[in-house]
């Protein structure tokens, strides 16, 4: 079994990371198990495109890259550039390696030179953190390490540890210099998970851009973003996991120049019950129990990754009423009940 490089928990499979699955190229499906790819000869799409994917495994799940265009060695060059640019930004990101730049932060509490990209992930964080009232921080590590903790002695979290953790959570004591990040008080650390993966897949569309090709779409375990579509006006077809279901989906949504991300308690937990999961509540060092995904559809998949585990935190009706304020953006919540709240421009295929 593969760590996860922003969030890994014994108690989850890497493939199970793929709540998101893109359907509808061709009559083909992206299962749930998909067989890794090196790389693979494109096919005939239409009588102007070929088609090309690859999967790969990166950030913990499966990446799949899906690529249409005239030129094969256009595809070959740009999917290759992309893969590269995510593997680059995911060490630099992955809490887990000792020589990351998030790792040496967790550590010393300081970085005296950093790197740009971080600095960019960094004060994006700041952003999401401020537009959401603190629902979305990075900084619930000392949590997520208590929670970690109790599961390796098959024990609840202890509720005095918990309280002393709140101390240290808030984006507010990451201090910013010229050059240097640290932290404000001694015991804080940060984890990327609800925004990294976002990011890099951004990068890796900006990669793709570069080489010109105009239909693509990057699957990384749900946080997905496409280029166009299968066509000038026709989009890519997405399906948005049933919670409750391990291999069932919900609806369907068209994805057209657009990104969706998912959030759900029902794949990192840490207790046998699954009532701690990854996903922390920042006001409370508890996880959130309304709801049971929240998917955001939005321009880019950075936002769509911090947006979705922002509204998963606030619950259905708060969370739903919170994008709808959002220019751009949608939302799908279920709660635990299995009912389902969305925001008026939420599209499906029907």
């Amino acid at each position: 079994m593969l760590k996860n490089p922003l969030l890994f928990s014994p108690r989850r499979k890497i493939d199970r990371r793929l709540f998101l699955k893109t359907l509808g190229l061709a009559g083909m499906a992206f299962t749930a198990h998909p067989v890794l790819a090196g790389p693979l000869s494109p096919v005939k799409f239409s009588k102007e495109s070929y088609l090309i994917r690859r999967t790969k495994p990166l950030m913990g799940t499966f990446v799949t890259i899906t690529l249409l265009d005239p030129s094969r060695e256009k595809m070959e060059e740009g999917m290759g550039e992309a893969f590269d640019e995510m593997e680059r930004l995911t060490a630099v990101m992955n809490r887990f390696i000792d020589t990351s730049f998030v790792s040496e932060l967790n550590r010393t509490g300081m970085l005296k030179e950093t790197f740009p990209e971080l600095t960019e992930v960094l004060n994006a964080s700041r952003y999401y953190y401020s537009l959401t009232h603190g629902a979305f921080d990075i900084t619930v590590k000392p949590v997520l390490d208590i929670y970690a903790d109790s599961q390796n002695r098959g024990k609840s979290p202890d509720s005095g540890k918990l309280h002393e953790a709140l101390r240290l959570i808030g984006t507010e004591n990451i201090l910013f210099g010229s050059k240097e990040i640290r932290f404000k008080n001694d015991g804080m650390g940060i984890t990327l998970d609800g925004i990294a993966k976002g990011y890099i897949v951004d990068k890796g569309v900006e990669h793709l851009k570069k080489k010109g090709l105009k239909h693509a779409l990057i699957n990384a375990g749900g946080d997905i973003r496409a280029i166009g579509g299968k066509g000038e006006k026709t989009p890519w077809t997405v399906a948005i996991r049933d919670p409750f279901k391990e291999r069932g989906y919900k609806t369907t949504i068209p994805l057209l120049n657009r990104a969706v991300a998912t959030s759900g308690n029902y794949e990192i937990f840490f207790d046998r019950d699954r009532v701690f999961h990854h996903i922390v509540d920042p006001a409370k060092g508890l996880s959130p129990n309304q709801s049971a995904s929240a998917s955001i559809i939005s321009e880019n998949a950075m936002a769509a990754d911090a947006l979705a585990t922002s509204v998963f935190v606030k619950g259905p009706d708060k969370g739903a009423r919170f994008i709808s304020s959002i220019a751009k953006t949608e939302a799908l919540i279920i709660d635990s009940a299995n009912s389902v709240t969305k925001t008026s421009g939420w599209k499906e295929i029907l």
